[in-house]
């Protein structure tokens, strides 16, 4: 399987996308002339909806005010339930056979787990 770059759709190619800090892959192969598959591998607790703390450092620094811990915490939040609407949205365009707008909301999940993966190491 080859990585490749995020916006690059090759058909009958398979694209991988590794979240090392967050434990994390997507998956998405093109068969040639079919619907897309995509594989995810995220850690339960990921988007469980619960705020694990200790998985985002940035939200821990001492020199950070109340008011701007809150609004990291609130920053990181709002990404992972972008992230996972994203893909409630891919799961359900695929089981429709909808792909339409396929490439755009993979974007969109991918742009908010690349976030997500620089939050988990500052």
């Amino acid at each position: 399987m080859e990585t490749i770059e995020m916006g690059t759709t090759i058909q009958g190619q398979s694209q991988t996308h590794r979240f090392p800090n967050l434990k994390a892959v997507i998956e998405v192969q093109r068969p040639d002339d079919d619907v897309p598959v995509i594989d995810v591998r995220i850690p339960a607790d990921l988007l469980a909806g619960e705020f694990d703390e200790t998985r985002w450092p940035s939200t821990r620094r001492a020199d950070l005010s109340d008011e701007e811990r809150s609004q990291k915490r609130h920053y990181v939040c709002n990404q992972l339930h972008i992230v996972s609407m994203s893909l409630d949205l891919l799961q359900c365009a695929i089981a429709d056979g909808d792909v339409e707008d396929f490439e755009q909301t993979l974007g969109i999940a991918i742009a908010s787990m690349d976030i997500l993966e620089t939050l988990a190491t500052k």
